[in-house]
């Protein structure tokens, strides 16, 4: 396997801070290993998430509360842990060995770090909490109502970053490599909440050119082909909101309101080319891309541009990884059985997939938070009425977390359409269809068997598709 950035060397579960031999420890500086060690309390889960090189491996935590991470880096790097869903970011060089000391309940005031490089990681910690206290998912931040409001929220946060930075360096002058690489990352931030706040109005009347032009500004000032970048999710999160704002822009100069999937696609991936030119940027970023985008629209549609990746990359983990995905999704091609589910509707009443052998199926797997998704629901209905007493059910099926959400947006009855709660997105129906994304529809013919893993919306085209089938 090469080695890019880090590779994983081994995890491993310990009872005590204890390292081993110094023979061992020789070996282990020899080999570039660094260790990492956390001392967690009040967390819940049994496993924690540890990422490098986007390798991602699950690790068991001792009763303690406590684990080793050992991995083999090649050159400074951003790691990553991930607990639950926070995000825990370090910086580390090779040999090192890093002590993590944190609460589960209370992370960004608990967060601590000592052994090597601990000024550079309670620097980190240090930002982290300084963003999450701004609370950038918030009407005062990225869904202001407008401008002015989101401007003022992302200023006072850019300029406490910065000044963070500058204190930093000033008592560390020794590390401006990782200053430079530090202020690379900031850039990555602050495009991504900006982008955040901006891309939805670019088709609106709040659409601004002075904004776009700073926008342009930050986007041209960052080095977005630094490979010493790719080891944070951030950085994909950046190329996933660059390249949509890029094509927001295009469409809207174009004046095109409606697009294929298949040319959308196309389109993405052509910015993937243009814009990341560095070799290893292109390969990790057109890769993650590929892994996100089979995610949403399945393997069908992404083929073409896996051909391509297959062409370039010499990549052997990624490309047998993709390789596997592919294989994993197979099963949801057309004529292979569908999975057997049950679910209930608002009456308490059970309704299984077996119900309705001898009946095409048509689902719209869907919750009540999702914008796209009420955009369908009126299309849903229309197209259930038109098909009233054939041989085919419309099953609404919702993943709200929250029954009272989904029961609030039942209050008006539909005698064409059976609406089922699915209580979460963890049920049989969204593990076996692999569903990340909604809505996402599905069409089963009258033995149970797929027609489409991934069907058209009834807003386009679905109703020439009902109308081939023998109703």
């Amino acid at each position: 396997m090469k080695i890019k950035k880090c590779i994983l060397l081994i995890l491993i579960i310990v009872f005590a801070w204890a390292c081993g031999s110094e023979k061992s420890k020789k070996q282990d500086v020899e080999l570039n290993v660094t260790k990492v060690f956390l001392d967690i309390s009040n967390f819940s889960d049994d496993y924690i998430i540890a990422c490098c090189d986007d390798q991602f491996d699950t690790i068991k935590i001792n009763e303690n509360g406590k684990f080793l991470y050992s991995v083999l880096l090649s050159k400074d790097s951003y790691l990553e842990i991930k607990l639950a869903k926070t995000n825990v970011l370090l910086y580390a060089k090779p040999n090192a060995e890093i002590l993590i000391k944190l609460d589960a309940k209370d992370l960004y005031n608990s967060l601590s770090f000592s052994g090597d490089h601990a000024e550079i990681n309670n620097y980190l910690a240090k930002q982290d909490k300084l963003l999450f206290d701004a609370k950038p998912n918030s009407e005062s931040f990225i869904y202001a109502k407008n401008y002015s409001v989101f401007s003022a929220a992302f200023q006072e946060f850019d300029k406490e970053f910065k000044s963070n930075l500058k204190q930093f360096f000033e008592a560390n002058p020794n590390f401006e490599d990782f200053v430079i690489l530090e202020k690379e990352r900031q850039k990555l931030i602050n495009t991504n909440l900006i982008l955040a706040f901006y891309s939805p109005l670019i088709f609106s009347e709040q659409a601004d050119k002075d904004i776009e032009n700073e926008i342009d500004f930050l986007i041209n000032s960052t080095d977005k082909n630094n490979p010493n970048l790719l080891n944070l999710s951030l950085f994909y999160k950046y190329a996933e909101n660059l390249i949509d704002y890029k094509l927001g822009l295009k469409y809207r100069e174009k004046n095109i309101d409606d697009i294929s999937d298949a040319e959308y696609i196309n389109d993405y991936f052509n910015l993937v080319d243009d814009l990341f030119s560095e070799s290893e940027v292109h390969e990790a970023t057109f890769y993650h891309s590929l892994k996100t985008f089979i995610k949403y629209y399945g393997l069908e549609i992404i083929s073409e541009q896996f051909s391509r990746y297959e062409e370039f990359s010499a990549d052997r983990r990624r490309l047998t990884e993709l390789k596997n995905i592919f294989a994993e999704y197979d099963k949801l091609n057309a004529g292979n059985p569908s999975v057997d589910w049950e679910f209930f509707d608002i009456n308490g009443n059970k309704y299984s997939s077996k119900d309705f052998l001898g009946k095409y199926i048509y689902i719209d797997v869907w919750a009540s938070w999702c914008g796209p998704c009420i955009k369908e629901a009126p299309y849903f209905k229309e197209i259930a009425k038109k098909f009233e007493g054939k041989d085919i059910v419309f099953v609404s099926i919702s993943v709200d977390e929250s029954k009272n959400d989904w029961l609030n947006s039942q209050k008006e009855e539909n005698d064409n359409i059976i609406s089922l709660w699915a209580e979460s997105w963890d049920n049989v129906l969204c593990n076996f269809f692999k569903i990340h994304a909604i809505p996402r529809f599905l069409l089963i013919d009258k033995q149970g068997l797929i027609i489409n893993s991934n069907a058209d919306r009834p807003s386009a085209g679905i109703e020439e598709v009902l109308n081939s089938l023998d109703l």
